[in-house]
C-alpha cells in the first residue's frame, strides 16, 4: 500500500467553530472526488489545532495508483472548502497496527 499525504492552507478566519461546516464541504466536494479515484482504499481529513493548516492521508492500493492521484492535482491548486494545496508527498506503508 501507498499513501498521499496532501498538506492544505484553510482560509483565513477558519475557527475550531467551523468544523461541522468544514466537515460537510469536505462531505459534498472533495471526498466523492477522492473516493473515486483508481485504487483509493481509504482517506483521513484533519484541521490542525491552529485552524491554519489541514492534512489529508489517502491510501493507495498500488504506488502506481497513488502516483496517478497525485498526478491529477497540483501544489497551489484550490482543494475544496476553501483550501490551498501547499504539498504533495508519497509514502510507502511499511506497517500497521
Amino acid at each position: 500500500m501507498w499513501v498521499l499525504i496532501v498538506t492544505v492552507e484553510l482560509p483565513a478566519g477558519v475557527s475550531p467553530g467551523d468544523l461541522d461546516q468544514l466537515r460537510q464541504g469536505l462531505e459534498a466536494e472533495v471526498i466523492p472526488g477522492a473516493s473515486s479515484l483508481p485504487g483509493f482504499q481509504r482517506g483521513s481529513w484533519m484541521a490542525h489545532e491552529s485552524m491554519v493548516t489541514g492534512l489529508s492521508v489517502l491510501v493507495f492500493d498500488t504506488e502506481e495508483s497513488a502516483r496517478a492521484a497525485r498526478g491529477s492535482v497540483e501544489v497551489g491548486a484550490p482543494a475544496g472548502v476553501g483550501a490551498t494545496i501547499s504539498g504533495l508527498d508519497l509514502y510507502a506503508v511499511v506497517a500497521e497496527a
